[in-house]
């Protein structure tokens, strides 16, 4: 046999029994994107058949309970550990809880990461972890729509990321806040001009006529 047949790690059959008689066939390079032993691992990390924790379940013990299904008859132990370290990380990372896994940047254009950002700075939710941990915030998004397909990994980070996010916008507004209210305090704003009429910006003639026109452009038509 040649010494090409001989590197086990390229053959199909990676739980060979030290038989060699039969000749092994060599697997294509990107055979592990379509395998069906990829999809299994990812399935039962999804559903939960397979903990997320390698404390709970290490890949030994995993490896004892995958080894002999069919999905897994031509994996290599070395290739199986591998695997299922990088599918628990992308799984904590991007679970959508429906079998699936989101593209890489999901999270950008989510209701949930609106939500969150939305939340932090109306102040609903605490910029302070020690207030509110992410545990405790948890129990609560974990009820709404939004957040029906995040896993609790991805919201603990993605909710201390936005926390230092706005935290600092959040400060430098309110020191904004101030500033105007001290200036306002000592240059308060003019209601009457020199000849004694009303401001127009103050007036109530520019609110009769902002309600005016934005009830015609309600009711407008193009053609109009």
């Amino acid at each position: 046999m040649s010494a090409k047949k001989k590197r086990k790690s390229e053959y199909t059959d990676d739980n060979d029994d030290g038989d060699d008689d039969e000749v092994a066939v060599e697997k294509p390079r990107n055979w592990w994107a379509k395998s069906a032993a990829r999809q299994r691992l990812l399935n039962d990390l999804l559903s939960g058949d397979l903990p997320l924790s390698a404390k709970e379940l290490g890949p030994k013990a995993a490896w004892e309970r995958y080894k002999n299904r069919p999905e897994f008859v031509s994996v290599m132990y070395d290739k199986f550990v591998t695997k299922l370290n990088d599918h628990r990380k992308q799984v904590q990372r991007d679970a959508t809880g429906d079998g699936e896994v989101r593209p890489k940047n999901w999270w950008k254009d989510s209701a949930a990461r609106q939500r969150l950002i939305d939340d932090l700075e109306n102040g609903d939710l605490s910029l302070s972890e020690k207030e509110v941990s992410a545990a405790m915030a948890w129990d609560f998004y974990k009820t709404c729509p939004d957040f029906s397909n995040v896993a609790f990994e991805k919201f603990e980070g993605k909710l201390n990321d936005h926390r230092a996010q706005v935290a600092p916008q959040k400060g430098r507004s309110s020191l904004e806040m101030d500033a105007l209210r001290h200036d306002r305090k000592l240059h308060p704003r003019v209601t009457h001009d020199s000849c004694g009429k009303s401001v127009w910006d103050l007036s109530r003639a520019k609110k009769l006529l902002r309600a005016y026109v934005e009830d015609k452009l309600a009711t407008m038509t193009p053609a109009d």
